[in-house]
């Protein structure tokens, strides 16, 4: 049995229009999948932020005390620090809470922010849905299919 790829089996190419020669022709996603695409940035970020939130908020997460100013919250330390060294910020009242006051979000703010890693979460699934419905409505399911490379003639 022989097995060898005759012209026929030669890859057709479709990227080129018969009508103008030389013209590279890109099929473009359906509209759903290019904007869920990129909707997951923000998504993320926000799933990343309100994360870093819960942990600064929550009260069971305990750490070692900083060997240099003995605190335990490096948040604290951080908002300490930006106080000592920016210019303009050496007579900020309280400069342990400077970077929960400037990120809103801190200590006693657990169940704002549980909420809104929730709200992130969610959006996120619901992105999903709607980068599947792009992909079936626009036939991009199909390159997610196992394509057979090999034309076999006898």
């Amino acid at each position: 049995m022989n097995h060898s790829l005759g012209p026929e089996c030669e890859p057709q190419s479709t990227s080129t229009s018969p009508e103008q020669p030389g013209v590279l022709v890109a099929k473009k996603r359906h509209l759903l999948v290019r904007w869920s695409h990129w909707l997951n940035v923000p998504i993320l970020l926000g799933l990343i932020l309100s994360g870093i939130s819960i942990y600064w908020a929550s009260p069971i997460y305990q750490h070692k005390p900083d060997p240099v100013t003995g605190n335990f919250d490096v948040a604290a330390d951080i908002g300490i620090w930006i106080c000592t060294h920016v210019p303009g910020l050496h007579h900020y009242s309280s400069p342990s809470d400077w970077i929960y006051n400037h990120m809103s979000l801190g200590p006693g703010m657990l169940a704002l922010a549980l909420r809104l890693h929730w709200l992130c979460a969610y959006s996120f699934m619901l992105n999903g849905m709607m980068y599947f419905a792009g992909l079936v409505m626009g036939g991009g399911w199909r390159f997610l299919l196992p394509r057979r490379t090999i034309c076999l003639t006898r």
